[in-house]
C-alpha cells in the first residue's frame, strides 16, 4: 500500500474525466461497466485492481471503525475537508500549495505509532493541518507530555476547537494539555522540547521543503529530539537531507501498517541540528 492515497487521487482523477466523457449516456450500471473498461485501458489492469483494493480499505475501515467515532463527535467532516471559500492564514505560497484536509483512519494512526515504537510519554504531539481535529482527537487519548493541532483555515479551527471541548467535557483526554491554534505552519512556533510532527500530507512539496526548513531552524536554536511521521508521503524525498535518517516500521503493527491500512506512513528522526546558514 506503499504512496497508496497519491496514487489512489491520480486514478480518482481519471474516472472522473472518464465519467464526464460518457455524461450520462448510457445508463446505470452498463455506463459504470464502460468506465471501468476504458479506466483500465487508461492506466493499466493492474493498476486498476490497485486503485479497487485502496477503495475497499477505505470504506472497511470507515464503516468498521472510523464512521461511529466521527457520528460521536460535535462536528466531524468525514474524509475530506476542501478549503475552497475558508479564510486561510499564512503567505500566498502556503496558500497555493495547500491540499485539502483528509481525516488519517484511526487504525492506520494506532499502528503506526506501535509500529515505529513511538513512547507518547516522552514527546510533544503536534498535527500540523489538523483540520476539523480528528488525528488530535486520536492522539489526544494517549498520554502524550502535550498534543496541539497548528490550522490555518479559520473555519476548520473553530471546529477543531468545538471538538477538543468536547473530548475534555467527556473524559476522553489522557494528555495533561491538549490545545489547537490557528495560524501558520511555516510561523508557528514549535515545542521546544522532544516532539512528534504529524502531517497528513498537507502540502505540497515547495511548502514541505519550507517546513522541513523550519524545523530545522528551530532545532538550531533548541536541539532536542524530533520525529515527523509523514502521511501519505508523495514529497518524501524532501527528507533525503543530512542529519535525517528514515525510521524502519517493526512487528505485527509494521505488517497490518503494509496489509491492511489504505494509507501509507513513512517516520524521519532529526538526528542532530543541522549546521549554520551561512551568505
Amino acid at each position: 500500500m506503499c504512496e497508496a492515497m497519491a496514487f489512489y487521487d491520480r486514478v480518482e482523477e481519471c474516472i472522473r474525466e472518464v465519467r464526464a466523457d460518457l455524461n450520462a449516456r448510457p445508463p446505470g450500471f452498463l455506463r459504470e461497466l464502460i468506465a471501468g473498461v476504458r479506466v483500465a485501458q487508461k492506466v493499466g489492469l493492474r493498476s486498476s485492481i490497485r486503485h479497487a483494493t485502496i477503495v475497499l480499505l477505505i470504506r472497511l475501515h470507515n464503516r468498521l471503525f472510523d464512521h461511529p467515532q466521527h457520528a460521536q463527535i460535535p462536528l466531524s467532516e468525514g474524509a475530506r475537508s476542501g478549503l475552497i471559500g475558508l479564510h486561510l492564514l499564512g503567505g500566498e505560497r502556503e496558500v497555493q500549495d495547500a491540499l485539502p484536509c483528509a481525516s488519517i483512519p484511526s487504525k492506520t494512526f494506532h499502528w503506526a505509532l506501535s509500529a515505529f515504537s513511538i513512547d507518547p510519554r516522552r514527546y510533544h504531539f503536534v498535527d500540523i493541518g489538523a483540520g476539523w481535529g480528528y488525528a488530535l482527537l486520536l492522539a489526544a487519548s494517549y498520554p502524550f507530555r502535550q498534543v496541539t493541532g497548528i490550522e490555518f483555515a479559520e473555519e476548520l479551527h473553530a471546529k477543531a476547537s468545538v471538538n477538543l471541548d468536547w473530548a475534555k467535557a467527556a473524559g476522553r483526554i489522557k494528555t495533561p494539555h491538549a490545545q489547537v491554534r490557528c495560524e501558520s505552519a511555516l510561523q508557528a512556533e514549535l515545542p521546544q522540547g522532544p516532539s512528534l510532527l504529524f502531517l497528513f500530507h498537507p502540502f505540497r512539496e515547495p511548502v514541505l521543503r519550507a517546513f522541513v526548513e523550519h524545523v530545522e531552524e528551530s532545532l538550531r536554536k533548541h536541539p532536542r529530539p524530533v520525529v515527523v511521521l509523514y502521511a501519505n508521503p508523495a514529497d518524501r524525498h524532501v527528507f533525503d537531507r543530512e542529519g535525517v535518517i528514515e525510521l524502519k516500521s517493526r512487528g505485527v503493527a509494521s505488517w497490518l501498517l503494509r496489509l491492511f491500512s489504505p494509507v501509507a506512513i513513512r517516520a524521519y528522526a532529526f538526528t542532530r541540528p543541522p549546521p549554520a546558514l551561512t551568505d
